[in-house]
């Protein structure tokens, strides 16, 4: 049972993630959204641009 549990985790996850990324549709806002969790800007200017 713990086993499902984490992989439903997971999968729920992942959706947010995608859907949080496709709200932030411009570049700049991906990168700007980044650097504000932290991320330094080199690596938010490259997840920024994929």
């Amino acid at each position: 049972m713990k086993n499902l549990f984490l992989r439903i985790d997971a999968c729920y996850r992942r959706r947010l993630r995608m859907v949080i990324w496709k709200q932030w549709k411009r570049v700049m806002m991906r990168y700007r959204n980044l650097c504000k969790f932290g991320i330094c800007k080199g690596e938010s200017w490259e997840y920024a641009n994929t």
